[in-house]
Formats: C-alpha cells, sequence, structure tokens
C-alpha cells in the first residue's frame, strides 16, 4: 500500500522493440523513477534529466518497450554514458535535482506516527523542499489494514485516494501538526468529492466555515463534505488542479453530487 511512497529509486533500461530487451547492449538509455509521474533519464557525468520517454512507450505507435534493470546493467549503461562529453546543467534542473535528494531522505527516515504513515502532497516536484507548499495531508494504516485517508480537520478524516499521480513526502510527528495546522487555517481549501457510482464529483472550496461547490452558475453552498457516504471519497486538490477540472466538469455538465 504505502510502500512505493517509501521506496528509493527503480532504474529502467529502454528498448527500441520489445525483441531487444534481452540484450542490455541494445538499451537506448537508462532511466530512473522516483514517483508514478517523474521519471529522469541519465546524460552522464552524475546529470539526471528529466524525460518523458518510458511514458511514451504507451502511445499505440510506439514499438519501444522498457524493463527494469539489475545492478549489474545500471552500472554497465552508467558507464556507458559516463564515455560521453559532459553535457550543461540549466539552473531548473538543479532545482529539480534538490527536490529529489529532499524527498529520498524523508522516505529514509519515515516511521509511522500513532499508527499511520502521513505524507504531505505537492502540485509540483520542486515545491517538496517547502513544506508550507503542501496542498493536502493524508494518511494510511502503518499495518495495511484500511484505506487511505484525507485531512480535514482536527480528528476528521475523508476516505481518500492513493496518490498515485502526485508528489506526496513522507512527513514525521512535528511536520504533520505542521502541515496540518496550516490546512485549518488556509484562507481558501480546494476538495474533488467523488461517490462510487460512475464519475459523479462535487468540486468544493472551502473559505472559512463556509463550503461552496462549483456549479454551472457559479458558486452554491454545500454541506457535501459533512456527508460523505461510505464508497465515497473527498480529496483536497490543489488550485491549480482545482480550476482546470472545474472547467472540464462545467463544460461537460458533471455536477451531479447533490
Amino acid at each position: 500500500m504505502f510502500q512505493p511512497y517509501l521506496a528509493e529509486y527503480r532504474y529502467y533500461a529502454l528498448f527500441e522493440a520489445q525483441s531487444d530487451m534481452h540484450d542490455i547492449d541494445k538499451a537506448r538509455g537508462l532511466f530512473r523513477s522516483v514517483t508514478v509521474s517523474d521519471e529522469q533519464e541519465y546524460e552522464g557525468h552524475g546529470v539526471w534529466r528529466r524525460s518523458r520517454a518510458l511514458s511514451a512507450t504507451e502511445d499505440r505507435n510506439s514499438y519501444e518497450d522498457y524493463r527494469e534493470a539489475s545492478a549489474a546493467e545500471v552500472e554497465l549503461l552508467r558507464r556507458r554514458a559516463d564515455a560521453r562529453p559532459a553535457s550543461p546543467v540549466d539552473p531548473g534542473e538543479r532545482d529539480e535535482q534538490e527536490a529529489v535528494l529532499v524527498l529520498l531522505a524523508a522516505r529514509r527516515r519515515a516511521e509511522p506516527v500513532d499508527g499511520h504513515h502521513y505524507f504531505a502532497l505537492f502540485e509540483e516536484l520542486g515545491h517538496v523542499v517547502d513544506l508550507d507548499r503542501a496542498h493536502s495531508l493524508i494518511r494510511c494504516p502503518a499495518d495495511g489494514d484500511g484505506g487511505w485517508q484525507t485531512f480535514l480537520r482536527e480528528d476528521e478524516w475523508l476516505p481518500g485516494k492513493e496518490p498515485r499521480d502526485e508528489h506526496s513526502l513522507p512527513v514525521g510527528r512535528e511536520d504533520v501538526r505542521r502541515v496540518s495546522a496550516a490546512r485549518e487555517t488556509a484562507a481558501i481549501r480546494y476538495f474533488d468529492v467523488r461517490s462510487g457510482f460512475g464519475n459523479q464529483c462535487e468540486l468544493v472550496r472551502r473559505t472559512g466555515s463556509a463550503d461552496e461547490a462549483a456549479g454551472h452558475l457559479g458558486w452554491r453552498p454545500t454541506d457535501v463534505l459533512g456527508r460523505v457516504r461510505p464508497g465515497w471519497r473527498g480529496d483536497e486538490v490543489g488550485e491549480r488542479w482545482f480550476d482546470t477540472h472545474r472547467y472540464v466538469d462545467a463544460d461537460s455538465g458533471r455536477f451531479t453530487l447533490r
């Protein structure tokens, strides 16, 4: 359940065709992933750059494929890349590499807090260096018995979802207090509430003590966060995600929870 969000890098070799995958010498390059949505390609001389090459293999017109690389294969592909001339690294890439180091250090020291593993969520990988930029706090049982939950307010959690496509930073007791306090006192919070049936949803913004749901004609009062039913899910999301999905849902008429 939570193990992938506490793991080190996973390394992969990319090939131009599935038939080449048995021969590491035919690999296009060495890649690694630290989250589901963040992959990097090794450029050589200690430099990793953001990539979409692994994701692109899912395109139906692609013949490329990849597999996990063994420790010996990783070393071979590293040496091969290091034999090429070094290329410059721009400041944005340095910032991202710093964020990855922060994330990995947090994973190494992660420990349960009162029977749960806690994670702060961020809209971008580079944001994990600043805990105040977290837009949500989630948790799951350390013994694996139970689902994910989203922090709403003190002693109140909503059934949530696994952070597959988000940047999740493991946090300890002091940072749990810090992030939960920040979420409770935030001027505006955004939630995505979904039922267990179809794609019915409610996009909610919380301003102070008032909750408003997005609709075709603007905003209307709602109490949906107080009546989440079994099988429903409530996730606190970032402002950018919220704005994008509000537009999409308004355009498609999917404001259906009442």
